[in-house]
Formats: C-alpha cells, structure tokens, sequence
C-alpha cells in the first residue's frame, strides 16, 4: 500500500521548485523600455539611498522615491529629478505617497500635504499645490 504523506510530499516539493523557477525568471525580464539602470545622484548630493522611507510606482511605471529629509526622487525610466523645498514643496521629510485615479500623486511631508498634478505639467514646469 502506499503511503500517501509521500506521494503529497513529493507533490509540493515539485510545486515549490516550480514556484521558486517561476519566480527567478521573472525577476530576470524587464518590460520593453524600462530597463532599470542603476543612477546615483551627482556626488554633491547625499546619497539618497540612505534615506528612502518609501516607494511608489505611479500608473506610468514611473518610480516615487520618498525620503527622510531631502525631498522627493522621481525616476522616469530615463533620468532622476529631485524636488524639494525650492521647487514647491511642503517639508522635506516625505511620510507617504500615493496616487489617485486621476494620476495625480499625494506626498505627506512633516509639514503637510503636496500634491503633483499630471494635468497642469509641462516640460520644465512641475505643478505642485
């Protein structure tokens, strides 16, 4: 007679090996176009990497770096901006970010509310309120 602990044994080993091949190709493919590049910012900046509290990407693909007391990091696939204080915002300690569904992404900052509007955003003319 056989044992069917084993036969069940086998089953999620065999699962579990599936899962975890799955999950390495995966991490391997990156959509067309947004490859991720490793950027630093320029060596008069802080390293950022330090003081990120957290991390949105938007409905764009585009990530929202939020930090301990230098701003807002924005990464478009192409290049890092930064914002903070001079470009229109709210304190420099970013608590979170989200999106609403009209794309617009909501920072909480020690020092109130910002928001980033997409609609009202140029080339060079980033709409904060």
């Amino acid at each position: 007679m056989r044992n069917p602990f084993k036969d069940l044994s086998l089953v999620l080993l065999l699962a579990a090996f599936t899962f975890c091949s799955l999950q390495e190709q995966s991490l391997e493919q990156n959509p067309p176009g947004r490859e991720l590049i490793p950027m630093l910012p320029n060596t008069a900046d802080p390293q950022i990497a330090e003081y990120i509290r957290n991390i949105l990407q938007d409905k764009n693909g585009d990530l929202w770096l939020g930090t301990n007391g230098y701003g807002v990091a924005h990464y478009d696939g192409d290049s890092v901006s930064y914002y903070s204080n001079p470009q229109g915002f709210a304190g420099q300690q970013i608590t979170g970010i989200t999106e609403d569904r009209d794309k617009n992404i909501w920072f909480s900052t020690d020092q109130g509310v910002v928001k980033f509007d997409w609609t009202n955003n140029s080339e060079g003319n980033k709409q904060f309120t």
